[in-house]
């Protein structure tokens, strides 16, 4: 197995193996919402155009969320076949071409959309609906954005304690860094996030 986490990683919790793994299982934490059209999110609509770019597969959940995202060693090497075989050329062609026409691209989107297509019962996944009020469909979703939620199933949908959180843009000012910490520990402790009911008092 391989773990991965980008630079900007917060680590808020004690890491135990069972935070790991369930049911000898790589857990894998994904989020499925509705993004605004030339909204701040729009660059994922980029991430869901390269991951159909390389895979044909539309893109079920953004995998840049909580970290680490833990793979098998083995099953990046099927990704590679698979994208191989797909094309008919070496992986490192077909990256390099992918990645120079736009650049935006998630590499970690890419592999959950393989492994939730191909391999899913071979980890175990956790779902965080971000936007539950949205059926899917209307508005639409973006182009390569997989939206029918009703393939998520009610184990997968349970909200689940997660150790580390990514730093997004809007944290990246450390000169409010109690405002960071308050943020980051709702987001763990009390599974807090966009939509959420609980208030922050002062």
């Amino acid at each position: 197995y391989v773990a991965f986490v980008d630079g900007d990683t917060f680590f808020h919790s004690y890491t135990d193996v069972t935070d790991l793994f369930e049911d000898g299982k790589p857990i894998i934490h994904g989020t499925i919402q509705y993004f605004r059209k030339n909204g701040p999110d729009s660059i994922k609509k980029d991430w869901a155009f390269n991951t159909h770019e390389f895979l044909g597969d539309e893109e079920p959940m953004i995998c840049m969320s909580y970290f680490p995202i833990i793979f098998r060693t083995a099953d990046l090497k099927r990704l590679r076949e698979y994208v191989e075989n797909k094309w008919h050329r070496s992986f490192d062609d077909i990256f390099y071409d992918k990645t120079s026409q736009s650049g935006r691209y998630s590499q970690f989107n890419i592999i959950c959309a393989y492994l939730f297509w191909h391999q899913r019962d071979d980890y175990t996944w956790y779902i965080h609906d971000l936007t539950p009020n949205w059926n899917g469909f209307q508005p639409k979703p973006y182009m390569f954005q997989w939206s029918d939620k009703s393939i998520f199933t009610k184990e997968m949908l349970k909200p689940r304690p997660f150790i580390a959180t990514h730093l997004q843009s809007h944290f990246n000012d450390y000169n409010h860094l109690e405002i960071v910490m308050i943020d980051l520990i709702s987001q763990s402790l009390c599974f807090k996030i966009k939509n959420s009911q609980i208030r922050q008092l002062s």
